[in-house]
């Protein structure tokens, strides 16, 4: 799991840093420690976050309250669905959800005309607004983990905290 000594005391640090207190914050840590969310900087922003030293912001003011759990930020592919299904009708937002995980530069901006359209249809986003939302999409789409693989390897990490020769 650790590469080396170094990544092993990185990832205390991240710990120790976080400070997670609830059960929310503990899944967001096996979902950002991971390669895509350090290089990003998506781990160090929800940290900052976390403890005030950053202001929580949202793309648009409709997204709060599905991204108020993880600070504004997009980690989880449930918060991805949920984001797309709220613009697209199901079947629609199964084929984006589909090319925003795997990147299909052609396919995604073929879709992108389509969903800056359906976008505004709901009456809650202009034509930039849209746009913007839907770069933001791209942009984080493929660092988002499932939430059950952040749940799964939290169950992991406590059991070898429990027993660590079975580990």
């Amino acid at each position: 799991m650790h590469d080396t000594d170094d990544d092993l005391r990185d990832e205390q640090a991240f710990w120790r840093a976080l400070a997670p207190e609830t059960e929310e914050h503990r899944l967001a840590a096996m979902a950002l420690w991971r390669p895509a969310p350090r290089e990003t900087g998506l781990s160090r922003t929800y940290l900052e976050r976390r403890h005030g030293r950053q202001p929580v912001t949202y793309p648009h003011d409709i997204l709060a309250a599905i991204l108020a759990p993880t600070y504004g930020l997009l980690i989880y592919r449930e918060e991805l669905g949920e984001i797309v299904q709220a613009i697209y009708p199901y079947v629609d937002a199964r084929r984006l959800l589909r090319l925003l995980r795997h990147p299909h530069h052609t396919a995604q901006e073929m879709e992108r005309g389509r969903f800056v359209t359906a976008a505004q249809a709901t009456g809650q986003f202009s034509a930039p607004e849209a746009e913007q939302l839907f770069d933001w999409l791209l942009q984080w789409a493929p660092v988002a983990l499932a939430r059950t693989d952040a749940e799964k390897a939290l169950r992991a990490r406590l059991a070898s905290a429990k027993n660590p020769l079975t580990f």
